[in-house]
This record gives structure tokens, C-alpha cells and sequence, in this order.
């Protein structure tokens, strides 16, 4: 067994792991680490198992709160329904009838004395004031067409001269300019008219809407004024046209509804001053709903 007690006080080391009072004393040698030694940013760079696990689940969390894209369906062709076929072929029916009714023989008559009117300006309109439109913008000539309160418009004018112009480029008969011709759109706005009440079913029911699109088609004073190139059933289109976009709207509350409703009342206005009236039942009926 050795014995140290004959050996100098400096001479025993001390065992691994420990300080030795030597070293307490003197400072010891750098290569033995202390617990003051280890840096305080080590300790604070371990985190918890804890901490690390709730940052997950938080992070689980949130890609879970996250909306998930919706997948819009495609749209596939569905065919239509034996109802809405019977419907569509009831109702296109009795539009196709109108027509018919409207456009056979439509230049047969003579014109009548307020259609030859409509038709002598529309002519000025297309010849001056289309063709030479300077001319009648820098002169009050008479040659020039100028709105009348007597002949009204000018709607059914510029429209008809229109038509006059497109059957020129088609090379219709008599230069475009016939009997048939300046009823054409008499005629077309007649068939729109006969159409409009299917707009209105969910309000008169569908057999009311067929019949009211019936009486429309078959109406023998409908027929003659669709026929008549007069202001007459330009009015009554736009007026209906008018009823109908603002019954829509009121149901559905549909912006394109009330901009036709929009469109149908300049039309209208355009075409004859009696749309004052209009207004005011309109009016009426706004002020009291």
C-alpha cells in the first residue's frame, strides 16, 4: 500500500475530474474546464422538447385553417327536359307564327300617307345627312334631315335609313329603297313584341305567358301596326320591353335587367314624346310600392 504522506504537498496530483488545492490557488491549468466555464448562450440555445412540439401543432393548425380551394365542376351539355322541350317548341311557336304573319307580302300595299313621310326623311337622312353629313352639320339647309315633334322620332329615321344603306350594299331592288324595305323594321320590332311576355311567366304563370304571346301574334291590330312603318309599334316594344326588364329586376335584382330597362326607356323616348306618359304611371306605381 504507498503511502503519501512523505511525498511534498505539491507533488500529489490530484484525481481526474477534481481541482487540486494547488490549482485552487494558483489558478490550475487551462485544460481543466469549470462549470463557470460553459457559455450561457449554450444554455439558452436548447429549447424544450415542449416548446419545439407546440410550434408543430401550431403550425398543424394553421396549414389546417387555411380555405381549400374549391374545384368548380365542369360543365357538361345536359339535354333539356320533355317539359322544357314542349315549352321551348310552344313558345317559339308562336313567335315564328308572328313573324310569318309580319313579313309575308310586306311590301304588297302601297304605302300609306305617314309611311310615305317616315320614308321621304329617312331617304334625306341617308342621302345628306350620312353621306354629306358635313355639309348638314355646318348649314341649316332644308335638305337636311332635322327633328320634326310632327313626324316624331328620331328613332324610326335613323333606323330605316339604316336599312336603306345596308339593302344598297346588298343590292336589293329599286337601289334598297322600297315598300318593303322601310317596313323591315316595323315588322322585326312586331315579332320582338310577340316574344316579351315569356320573360314574365314566373309572374302570369307559363299558360298565361304562352296565351299573352298568342294574342300578341295573332292580334289583327298588332298585325297591321307591325306592318305600318310608323312609330306606333316601335312604342309598344319598347314600352312592354320597358315593363318587362323592371319586372325582372325586381325579381332577380340583376344589373342587366336595369340597364334594359335603361335601353327600352331611350328607345322609347327617341321615338315618340308620348314616353312622358310612361313615366309618369311609373312614377305612380314606384310611389306607391
Amino acid at each position: 500500500m504507498k503511502s503519501y504522506e512523505n511525498k511534498p504537498k505539491e507533488e500529489i496530483d490530484a484525481p481526474d475530474g477534481l481541482v487540486s488545492e494547488e490549482n485552487v490557488s494558483s489558478g490550475g491549468d487551462d485544460s481543466v474546464a469549470t462549470a463557470a466555464d460553459v457559455p450561457a448562450s449554450t444554455e439558452e440555445s436548447i429549447e424544450p422538447a415542449a416548446v419545439q412540439d407546440k410550434e408543430v401543432d401550431l403550425a398543424a393548425e394553421q396549414e389546417a385553417a387555411q380555405p381549400e380551394e374549391e374545384v368548380v365542376p365542369a360543365r357538361h351539355f345536359r339535354p333539356p327536359t320533355r317539359e322544357q322541350l314542349w315549352t321551348g317548341i310552344a313558345f317559339w311557336g308562336v313567335i315564328i307564327l308572328g313573324a310569318i304573319l309580319r313579313f309575308w307580302g310586306l311590301g304588297d300595299k302601297p304605302l300609306h300617307h305617314d309611311e310615305s313621310l317616315h320614308a321621304y326623311f329617312s331617304l334625306i337622312l341617308m342621302h345628306n345627312n350620312m353621306e354629306h353629313w358635313i355639309n348638314c352639320a355646318q348649314t341649316t339647309a332644308n335638305s337636311c334631315y332635322r327633328y320634326d315633334p310632327l313626324t316624331h322620332g328620331p328613332f324610326q329615321f335613323h333606323i330605316i335609313a339604316f336599312i336603306y344603306k345596308i339593302s344598297q350594299i346588298l343590292q336589293v331592288p329599286d337601289n334598297g329603297i322600297n315598300t318593303t324595305t322601310v317596313r323591315i323594321a316595323a315588322a322585326t320590332l312586331g315579332s320582338v313584341l310577340v316574344g316579351l311576355p315569356y320573360f314574365v311567366r314566373d309572374y302570369i304563370g307559363r299558360y298565361g305567358a304562352w296565351l299573352a304571346c298568342f294574342l300578341l301574334a295573332i292580334s289583327p291590330s298588332m298585325v297591321y301596326y307591325s306592318r305600318f312603318a310608323r312609330e306606333d309599334i316601335y312604342m309598344a316594344c319598347f314600352t312592354l320591353l320597358l315593363v318587362v326588364a323592371v319586372a325582372r329586376y325586381i325579381r332577380t335584382r340583376h344589373a342587366g335587367w336595369l340597364l334594359t330597362a335603361a335601353l327600352a326607356f331611350t328607345l322609347s323616348y327617341a321615338t315618340k314624346e308620348a314616353t312622358f306618359l310612361t313615366i309618369g304611371i311609373f312614377g305612380s306605381f314606384l310611389g306607391h310600392w
